[in-house]
């Protein structure tokens, strides 16, 4: 009952949330619920002295480190360090499951048999979090369907019939609330004629000047006992509670009926969203249900005005508007973020297929659906780099004489199927074609490599963690200052913090030496103070000096926090902000003003702040040494400016080969001697780097397994700027985006990879996402 009222996206958070409150108390302790968020009250410094097993990756060393410090008793009942039991859990291999969980077993994240009876149920979420993230959403389904002993989250199948004869009432309007693309009028029309009667049943779409339609409409229908269908409230918000007013006055018939539909709205009054009886009605997922939308749209006489030519551009659209609104299902590898490709995009679209049709219907201008969807329709919604190129690809797989069979071109099946489009114009041809896809779309629909499941499991579950840390705070929100709520919420950060600087020597050692040299402005950063040497060493000493601002910075908040909560200081205005946001599991601005872009949770904040600034020094000393760039390869993630640094080392090669800054470009490759000796001595390696949408060994890329991570570490990267005119290292590569983090919201640099075979390779390259991030 509750279920149908969510969005599907909405009912594993809300599952968690009362699975936590209705399991018996003690099965999940506060330390383990905190943990789960994402606050554990103790640091990973804590368990220096535990030994990494041997299974445990360096991606998984941290989830380790943290699992140890937090729960030391349960990794040693577990006995992590068997790498028989563990090692093929954690990499998920399927040989290792059948094994132990017959042949063909689905790698749903379940601990090994041999450990599970010695981990209570949300203890076995912990590790899955810890080493599994790409199972996370699975394991939290099997956590909440096991303790709320139901068989699924999600509702029994939707039956208008049972919902208005068994459940609606006169006295309850009926609620839909829909997304974009989704409107259940036609099926309540459609039932509503073979009921009452079609002359009985009435229908408004909200908008201006409706709203004394509408309530005539209702008055009228009350009192006949007719049915009425307001539609898009939410296009009507501020005239709600006129509504609300009138449906609880009215005397109502016993066979009157209201229906109401709108999208999701911060302003739709809460009493009226109580009083309703509530239902869902997403748009269907899949590229069937997709393209079955569209040609519901699409009269017999639509597809059919023009020659077969036109009607089989009309399917590419409506194949391609499908895939490319499916493909937001794979944030951020499909695409970078959410794009709003919507029905408005799909019509324009239209029109753009009927002019780029020849009168005789045996030629289309390419160059003119290409750029007008690229630049005008679609493109015009996307506003990341590499979404375009995928953007660009798709379009030229698609629109293009082989896929039409146009000019005696070899005809082909739609990339990542085997569909051939139909050479009629008659719309049956084409729905018929549509009803044979399958229900469940593969990877390769979307041209997206086999293990896209796991990275987009791992999205999901941080969502729905995400989503449960906002719904704890919100319980907490309080205004003003709480003396008790802050020491309860706020404690584990400043225990926290006093366990990193425990172990930040250098970094005080730094700080005292840059203060006495006045390198280090708290207000607004680092001021300056280079190192005498080129622009890279530059960059390093202001690099330090922002290092020590930024710990400052961070240590003057919790310190001030602190003496507020012993009661040695007043509160200052400075000190509610900052704690205001802490409280909200935000950055406080003061250190966001100093590092924009690290992670948003307070908790990894200050870790990553400190990790860094140590970082740093090392970068520091070896600057001073002269030996930086040929130290070995160099880990970009621990910088605070990654990307500063790629402009320094551009200015610096620029000043050795004396050519201006514009007259360079990046080269990239996996074998040094490549880069020849075009950058004046200023080659570099760069280590710690992962790769997604492939494996790359140094030499080529190959397809990814549905049974591989999410991303693989690629040996070190040889770096240069060489001049424009300079040959690339390789001849055959594709132009790869180096991400800072892998939400794919920074680019830093566009790198070559080598390929060693056609033009479609690439394509098949782009559309996977492939993309490279420096490492954690």
């Amino acid at each position: 009952y509750v279920s149908r009222s969510l969005f599907n996206g909405d009912r594993l958070t809300f599952g968690m949330h009362m699975a936590r409150h209705l399991l018996p108390p003690g099965a999940i302790s506060g330390e383990e619920w905190n943990y789960f968020l994402g606050k554990p009250s103790v640091d990973a410094s804590a368990a220096q002295g535990a030994p990494r097993p041997s299974w445990v990756g360096d991606e998984q060393a941290a989830g380790f480190a943290l699992l140890a410090a937090n729960f030391p008793q349960l990794v040693q009942s577990l006995a992590l360090e068997d790498g028989n039991t563990w090692g093929p859990w954690a990499t998920g291999n399927a040989a290792a499951r059948g094994s132990e969980a017959g042949a063909g077993a689905v790698d749903t994240g379940a601990l090994p048999p041999r450990a599970a009876s010695k981990a209570t149920a949300f203890q076995a979420l912990l590790l899955v979090r810890a080493f599994r993230p790409d199972r996370l959403q699975t394991a939290m389904t099997q956590f909440v369907t096991q303790a709320l002993n139901v068989r699924s989250i999600a509702p029994p199948p939707f039956s208008l019939k049972h919902l208005i004869e068994a459940e609606s009432s006169p006295a309850q309007p009926v609620l839909f609330i829909t997304t974009p693309g989704a409107d259940p009028s036609q099926e309540l029309a459609d039932y509503a004629a073979t009921t009452i009667g079609r002359e009985k049943y009435h229908e408004v779409a909200m908008g201006q000047g409706q709203a004394d339609i509408a309530l005539s409409l209702l008055r009228d229908c009350a009192r006949s006992g007719e049915w009425l269908c307001l539609k898009n409230l939410h296009l009507a918000v501020s005239w709600l509670p006129v509504l609300e007013k009138e449906v609880y006055t009215l005397n109502k018939s016993p066979a009157f009926r209201l229906f109401l539909t709108s999208e999701p709205h911060a302003k739709f009054p809460s009493t009226l969203l109580e009083q309703s009886l509530k239902i869902t009605f997403e748009a269907p997922p899949g590229l069937k249900k997709n393209l079955q939308r569209t040609y519901e749209g699409w009269s017999n006489e639509f597809v059919a005005a023009g020659p077969p030519l036109r009607a089989q551009l009309l399917f590419v659209l409506a194949w391609f508007h499908a895939v490319v609104q499916e493909r937001r299902n794979y944030i951020p590898q499909g695409w970078s973020k959410f794009y709003e490709f919507s029905f408005a995009d799909l019509r324009s679209g239209a029109d753009v297929v009927s002019l780029g049709v020849s009168r005789d219907g045996k030629a289309a201008a390419w160059q003119l659906l290409h750029g007008l969807l690229e630049n005008a329709i679609y493109g015009g919604r996307v506003d990341n780099a590499q979404d375009a190129k995928v953007l660009r690809t798709y379009l030229h797989q698609l629109f293009n004489p082989e896929v039409v069979g146009l000019g005696g071109a070899r005809v082909r099946a739609l990339p990542g199927s085997k569909i051939v489009v139909p050479t009629s114009a008659h719309r049956a041809d084409y729905v018929q074609v549509i009803a044979a896809l399958p229900d469940a779309d593969s990877p390769a629909l979307f041209s997206l490599p086999d293990n896209i499941d796991r990275a987009a499991q791992q999205t999901n579950g941080e969502r729905v963690v995400a989503s449960l840390k906002a719904m704890a705070l919100a319980q907490h929100a309080a205004g003003g200052f709480n003396r008790a709520q802050w020491q309860a919420q706020l404690g584990p950060l400043l225990r926290l913090w006093d366990q990193l600087m425990s172990q930040a020597g250098p970094i005080k050692a730094a700080a005292k030496e840059l203060r006495a040299a006045g390198r280090v402005s708290h207000a607004g950063g680092p001021s300056g103070g280079g190192a005498g040497g080129g622009p890279v060493d530059s960059f390093v000493a202001l690099e330090r000096s922002h290092a020590v601002a930024l710990v400052e910075a961070v240590n003057a908040t919790l310190a001030g926090i602190g003496r507020v909560l012993r009661g040695t200081e007043t509160l200052t205005s400075g000190v509610q902000a900052a704690g205001a946001a802490l409280l909200a599991d935000r950055i406080p601005s003061t250190w966001d003003a100093l590092w924009d872009t690290g992670p948003e949770s307070p908790t990894d904040y200050v870790r990553a702040v400190v990790a860094r600034a140590l970082a740093v020094e090392q970068w520091w000393a070896k600057s001073q040494a002269g030996n930086l760039l040929t130290s070995g390869p160099l880990d970009l993630s621990s910088l605070f400016r990654p990307g500063t640094f790629l402009n320094a080392l551009r200015q610096q090669t620029a000043r050795a080969v004396k050519v201006p800054l514009d007259a360079l470009k990046l080269a990239t490759c996996w074998d040094m001697g490549r880069l020849g000796g075009n950058a004046g001595g200023n080659a570099i390696q760069v280590g710690g780097l992962l790769v997604q949408g492939a494996v790359f060994d140094g030499q080529r890329l190959t397809p990814v397994s549905a049974d591989s991570p999410t991303s693989r570490a690629v040996p070190a990267m040889g770096l240069a700027w060489v001049p424009k005119d300079a040959p690339l290292p390789y001849a055959a590569h594709i132009a790869t985006p180096l991400y800072a983090t892998p939400d794919r919201a920074h680019v830093l640099a566009e790198v070559q990879m080598p390929v060693t075979g056609s033009g479609d390779d690439v394509a098949a390259l782009t559309l996977s996402g492939l993309a490279l991030f420096l490492g954690a």
